[in-house]
């Protein structure tokens, strides 16, 4: 395939892996030949679009290399587990190709129910659940997404990139970074009506984090490449977006919030509970490394604060 679509068009500006195999079952029972299978499609694939057309962007210093990432559970292994594998990949790519115009990215569109692996997959993890299709369903909600909706936001993506780069993003924050709305569903919180207070409150509680994310950005870009890696991912991990992308959105955020735009603010959905959720995990991280008591207490009582800034943030807007 390289060697045609090379001869016949000369260079390849962007490399999507999105074709996939989905294999379900329990990890204690699941053939391994179901493994193989999902390794071959869902990794070795990749890799091998990866050797084909790297080198030709590579050379000349301009490129897409997009990955397909995927968000499970239990059943889902033999299928999620190889789909992960996307996630680092895409980021080793875009770490080796840091400083050149070759952009690395994951992006993960949402679950959407018409595809074959979707329509084979979902009543066998729904009858190992115990649940129905409609139930499965129902608790999947949030995800679902059209078909031609999580296309579009792949082509957003790749679009836009520059956004991207060495992310872990979604069709859905591709559309929007793009401008484009969806009828997202009952799911989404309706839009709240702020009072003069919250708006002062939710002012000041926005401009800690955004401070307090920017100030730890640069920390972590301070470190060595290893550990400045396993902060980064730890944090889009945890706290579900990668640090960047707080910052833009936390920016845009506090934009709203200081010129009015209340509802430009309600429209901007970040997972604080999430980020709240990490800094009570960097709180635990602290009473196991730093070792000077003193130190210490200074560090847990300004992460406790930052982890309270994000629950109130979020109960004022969400």
């Amino acid at each position: 395939m390289a060697t045609k679509v090379l001869k016949d068009f000369g260079r390849v500006d962007i490399v999507l892996n999105n074709a996939a195999v989905e294999p379900v079952g329990a990890i204690a029972n699941t053939p391994i030949n179901l493994w193989d299978k999902s390794y071959q499609v869902n990794l070795r694939g990749p890799v091998l679009l990866a050797e084909a057309f790297l080198p030709q962007m590579i050379k000349r210093n301009s490129g897409v290399f997009v990955c397909v990432s995927s968000v499970g559970g239990a059943y889902m292994g033999p299928y999620e587990v190889l789909k992960r594998a996307q996630v680092e990949l895409a980021n080793t790519i875009d770490t080796e190709c840091e400083g050149t115009g070759i952009i690395a990215f994951t992006i993960g569109p949402g679950l959407v129910l018409e595809t074959r692996g979707a329509k084979e997959g979902i009543p066998k993890i729904a009858n190992m659940m115990g649940k129905t299709v409609e139930e499965f369903n129902q608790m999947s909600q949030a995800a679902l997404i059209s078909a031609e909706a999580a296309g579009a936001g792949f082509a957003a993506a790749v679009a836009l990139a520059s956004n991207f780069r060495g992310q872990e993003t979604s069709s859905v924050e591709a559309l929007r970074a793009a401008g484009i709305k969806l009828d997202e569903g009952s799911h989404i919180n309706e839009r709240k009506n702020l009072s003069n207070e919250e708006v002062v409150k939710a002012t000041e509680l926005s401009d800690l984090l955004l401070t307090t994310l920017k100030d730890q950005l640069r920390q972590w870009q301070s470190l060595g490449l290893f550990q400045r890696q396993w902060m980064l991912r730890d944090f889009s991990k945890r706290a579900g977006l990668p640090i960047e992308k707080y910052i833009d959105q936390m920016s845009l955020l506090e934009d709203n919030l200081q010129t009015g735009k209340i509802e430009g603010a309600s429209e901007i959905k970040l997972p604080l509970n999430q980020l709240a959720l990490f800094f009570e995990h960097i709180q635990q991280l602290t009473k196991g490394f730093v070792k000077d008591e003193k130190i210490r207490d200074e560090q847990l009582t300004l992460q406790h604060q930052w982890q309270e800034a994000a629950q109130k943030l979020s109960q004022i807007l969400f």
